[in-house]
């Protein structure tokens, strides 16, 4: 969980009761994270440092759940 979200835990796990308990992912992932090239920008990335213009999938987002077998798979 990120610090700054509002979280409710009863309705939480409420809601995860009713999910599978294997291989779960709850959350999001990006497939599009343009790399940015402009050296003014706080979130410039230098070629030298990563050179492809698009990062790989990864996962993001305010809250991440996995189930047990996939942390372990990790």
């Amino acid at each position: 969980m990120d610090d700054d979200i509002y979280f409710r835990p009863v309705h939480f796990f409420q809601y995860l009761a009713k999910q599978q308990r294997a291989q779960m992912y709850l959350g999001s992932f990006d497939y599009s994270g343009e790399v940015i090239r402009d050296a003014d920008s706080a979130h410039y990335l230098d070629e030298a440092i990563f050179d492809n213009d698009v990062f790989p999938p990864y996962a993001r987002g305010a809250a991440l759940v996995l189930s047990i077998d996939l942390v372990r798979e990790i």
